[in-house]
């Protein structure tokens, strides 16, 4: 299997652990979960990682963010 690119591993991340892909190891998906966690995390500023702290996985992590800065309406 080839080896996946960082960003490629981040977007696997956020699918969740359940839908990476099947061909990884435990060691791998973990390590996918931990990059894109960490990428999430150093990406935000301090007053909203304050807001997303308590999620400890990458896919809720992302839901959560999206929760609370994506509004769904005709201007957006």
């Amino acid at each position: 299997m080839r080896a996946l690119l960082v960003q490629e591993e981040i977007q696997a991340g956020l699918l969740g652990e359940k839908k990476l892909l099947e061909g990884l190891i435990e060691k791998e998906k973990g390590e996918i979960m931990n990059k894109a966690h960490n990428a999430i995390t150093l990406s935000i500023g301090d007053k909203v990682l304050e807001e997303v702290s308590k999620e400890q996985f990458a896919a809720s992590l992302w839901l959560k963010l999206e929760s609370l800065y994506v509004t769904k309406s005709l201007a957006n």
